[in-house]
This record gives C-alpha cells, structure tokens and sequence, in this order.
C-alpha cells in the first residue's frame, strides 16, 4: 500500500493531489495530532484554517486545520493540525468551578469552544480555581491529577481515565516483524502504596488515608474536601508515580494501529502513546512509543 491509499477531502471537496509524502501523526495525549503533505512542484497556497479530512484506504484518520505551507524549488509542505492552537483554547482565564464534576467541568469547556464531548470521569469536584491558565492548560493538569488522557479530536474534546484495563483494542506485533525496536527500563522507584493527608477544618484535625499495601509509600499533601476526594487523589497519584518504568519504540511495515490502544509486545502489555505513518513512494512505515 503506498500513495494511491490517502484520500484527501478539502473544506468537503475530495481533491487529488501529486503526492510525494504522506505523514500522520496520531498522539494518545494533549499534543495534538498531526499530518503533513509534500506535494510536487508549487501547489496553490490552501488558506489559513481551511479544513482537510484525511483518510489512509478506509482508515479515517480525522479533522485537521491548515496551519502552515512552505514552498522549495521542487516541492511543496502543507502541515495541519487536530487543533486550533491559535484559538480561544490558549486564551489565559479565571475561573471557578464549585459543586460539580470532572465530565460537567469538561461539557462546559467543549460547548464553549463549539467541540463534542466525550468524558467518562464522574468525580465531584467541590472547588477547583482555574487562575490564570488556558483551558488546555488546564484541563492538561487536571488530567494528570485525575490519571486521565485528554485531547481534541475530529472536532471532540476527550477526557477519559487512563486505565489500560478500560482499553479494549489490543495490537500484538511480533519482535521479528520489526524493523527495529528498543525498549528501556528506567530504575524508577515503584510505589506499592500512597498516603493522602490532609487537614479536616470542621475538626480541626490532620488526617490521612492509604491506598495499596506496602512499602514503599508515596506521600501526597493537598486540601480535601472529604475522605472520598482524598482517596481518589491517591489512588491517581500512585497509578501516575508508577507509569513508565519501561519505555519502547519500534518501527514497523505499515498497518493500521491506534494511538491510546494496548500493545501485546515480547509478552509484556504496554500502552502505545504515539504512531507515526509514514507514506511514500517507497511504501507504507509506522513508528510506534509506548510504555507500561
């Protein structure tokens, strides 16, 4: 499969277009996905934001906005992305948030920016200050405090726990397949457990909790609402402070694997954080990274 497979669709409007390279850049987390097209000879200069739809065979591979062209004497680079950084997304706000939730906080971000939304994250929120950060930057950090993946795409804002046992789509490659692959165990300390303290104002009291077993304890110190919100906390923490004690990549023939799915690979199970597909005249290459 090479060039013949992309089929572009520009502002609704299928376009054929000389191609001599095709990449798309598919990422599980905020950074945003990406596809670039080197064309031959001088294409006509697409206008800002135009929007494109990108498609491997039958493989969508989503909505994209273009953002940038550059012209060479043999060829032509038209970049577009998943988002539209220059947009309100990045504009600093303050806000508060009180008595709601993580998929209320996330559906009132996405209507206000015109997205979809698709959250699976009911935890209560009592208060939470959004000071002088940008809705990507913060709901990036609440994601990390949550142990959830989000990203804008295809027009939807995706706010969902990263638990690889909520994954239902798994790729198993071979290690003979590969055309060359690495993989990368960090001496990282692996906590078994994470105390959460906090002060309880109405009993002006400290407190904690603990979950997992054992040693060693990974402490966390924050205001709490309640015990429930204390115990959520840690149990992200501790899921967050354990991630990544073995990194890989490797590159591979072309097919279709997604970005977030679950890696079967030399018998251990990883999560796959980027793909990168690679298309031309030579053929069809990905480069897969993932992590436990």
């Amino acid at each position: 499969m090479g060039l013949k497979a992309i089929k572009l669709i520009v502002n609704g409007k299928n376009v054929s277009l000389d191609l001599e390279n095709f990449s798309y850049k598919d990422e599980k987390g905020v950074l945003s996905d990406s596809i670039t097209l080197q064309v031959a000879g001088e294409f006509e200069r697409p206008k800002y934001k135009d929007e494109i739809k990108a498609y491997i065979d039958d493989f969508y591979c989503g909505i994209f906005l273009f953002y940038n062209v550059k012209f060479s004497k043999h060829t032509t680079t038209i970049e577009a992305t998943a988002i539209n950084f220059s947009g309100d997304l990045k504009e600093k706000k303050f806000k508060d948030f009180k008595d709601t939730s993580i998929d209320k906080i996330c559906k009132e971000i996405a209507s206000n920016h015109s997205l979809d939304c698709k959250a699976n994250l009911d935890t209560n929120i009592s208060h939470i200050s959004q000071i002088n950060q940008s809705d990507l930057e913060f709901l990036k950090k609440l994601s990390q405090d949550y142990n959830a993946t989000f990203s804008v795409k295809n027009n939807t804002l995706l706010f969902l726990k990263d638990s690889k046992s909520d994954i239902q789509t798994t790729y198993t490659i071979d290690e003979n397949e590969c055309e060359n692959w690495e993989l990368e165990y960090t001496n990282k300390t692996l906590f078994n457990s994470c105390k959460a303290v906090w002060h309880d104002t109405k009993e002006n009291k400290t407190k904690s909790i603990t979950v997992g077993n054992g040693n060693p304890i990974k402490t966390l110190e924050a205001k709490f609402k309640d015990e429930d919100e204390a115990k959520q906390k840690a149990k992200s923490a501790l899921e967050v402070a354990n991630k990544g004690t073995i990194k890989g990549n490797l590159s591979i023939y072309g097919q279709i694997i997604e970005a977030g799915a679950k890696l079967n690979f030399k018998n251990q199970i990883f999560q796959i954080i980027s793909v990168n597909h690679s298309i031309n005249t030579s053929g069809w290459n990905i480069e897969v990274e993932f992590e436990n």
